[in-house]
């Protein structure tokens, strides 16, 4: 499956350490200086039917959440640079909100890789200042990412953000517009205060079913074109 990511585009260097992130498929901390612990979900092996190379076991959410911690380890973004990745399958997606990963801060931000509600059409969407309607959507709806492995990655580099969808970078609109005609939007919004949640696999309303063998976040923007997705593990020192 890994293979069919690939294209010609150019490789990316290593991530530099995650402050927080975790390899499910090894079931370490991958993360520094503090070490990242989870609760929730379960830990299955892969099979021939959603093998992707590099993993052999993935932590599955159906039905629930799986949280994370520490919390305090994201303070430390503030205005700064960073990239959150993952590479998840998506097999049962409920019709209102679906974070693949979604941190929630005291001040009322936010970090979310996500499908939207039926008002957006189910589109991807990445944001920061949610609360005041700054949903940033891809053309592409999680329907139709399911049942299959894809990379992900939000990245804010200098105060403007980016999402790229298997290595590719997506054009967004904002809200509900189906003009996508941004590569990028304002996210000059300052993250070093604490954190409410960090949360793996969380559905608004319903239930939902995704596999995530590793996800990180890094203090670096590791991607600003598009790129061929890393080969797992996503961090290798």
């Amino acid at each position: 499956m890994l293979e069919m990511l690939m294209g010609s585009r150019s490789l990316v260097p290593k991530a530099d350490q995650p402050v927080l992130g975790f390899n499910f498929d090894q079931n370490k901390s991958i993360s520094a200086p503090s070490a990242t612990v989870y609760s929730g979900g379960a830990i299955e092996t892969l099979t021939s039917s959603n093998a992707l190379a590099g993993y052999t076991k993935s932590l599955r959410v159906a039905g629930g959440v799986a949280n994370v911690t520490p919390l305090s380890a994201l303070s430390t973004l503030g205005l700064g640079d960073f990239t959150l990745e993952c590479y998840a399958w998506m097999t049962t997606i409920p019709a209102d909100y679906y974070q693949l990963l979604f941190a929630t801060f005291a001040n009322g931000k936010y970090l979310t890789i996500r499908a939207g509600n039926g008002s957006f059409g189910q589109r991807m969407q990445v944001g920061i200042d949610l609360g005041n309607g700054a949903n940033f959507c891809s053309n592409k709806t999680g329907p139709s990412l399911r049942n299959a492995w894809h990379h992900y990655a939000f990245v804010r580099k200098a105060g403007k953000c980016r999402f790229f969808i298997d290595g590719q970078l997506q054009m967004l609109a904002q809200g509900v517009s189906t003009t996508y005609s941004l590569t990028e939007f304002d996210g000059n919004f300052d993250l070093s205060g604490n954190l409410n949640s960090f949360v793996i696999g969380k559905a608004n309303s319903g239930s939902g079913d995704m596999s995530i063998p590793e996800f990180l976040i890094s203090k670096s923007a590791r991607y600003q074109t598009s790129f061929t997705p890393p080969s797992p593990p996503l961090y290798n020192p």
